[in-house]
């Protein structure tokens, strides 16, 4: 297995250093903690995971089957010098019944990042936003 593969990237992913201007988000809940190596990076500003629903989330990221009730969406500032990756996220692999890995499609408004080491040295926090529980949260539950 690539290394990419390991970190949940469908493919090689792009690494980039921050400026200290790049802005990540990380949706959080449940067995998901606020600080993790993987953030949400948008691919465009006119759509930011703050502005959506739980269940349009889990739709874009699939992490409600890994546990994560997405109740709170964290805006982060990556520090100036921070070496991070991003990519698309890998759809594959899902553990789960197929009529939910069905509804999943592939993403089409973020990729994965993630930031190696420990991220709190890494990140500022701007924001905190709640978001309501998704769909699939209860069934995400049953799985783990």
């Amino acid at each position: 297995m690539e290394i990419w593969s390991y970190y949940g990237f469908d493919r090689q992913p792009e690494t980039r250093v921050s400026d200290g201007t790049a802005i990540v988000y990380r949706a959080w809940g449940g067995l998901s903690k606020k600080y993790s190596n993987y953030v949400i990076v948008p691919r465009s500003p006119a759509v930011l995971p703050i502005n959506m629903s739980a269940p349009e989330l889990e739709k874009e990221l699939n992490i409600a089957l890994f546990g994560n009730s997405i109740e709170h969406i964290s805006e982060f500032r990556i520090f100036p010098s921070i070496r991070y990756y991003v990519g698309p996220i890998r759809q594959s692999g899902m553990i789960g019944p197929e009529e939910w890995l069905s509804f999943f499609r592939e993403n089409r408004h973020f990729d994965q990042g993630v930031i190696p080491g420990d991220v709190k040295f890494s990140v500022d926090v701007l924001n905190d936003y709640p978001v309501r529980r998704g769909r699939f949260y209860a069934k995400s539950l049953a799985i783990h």
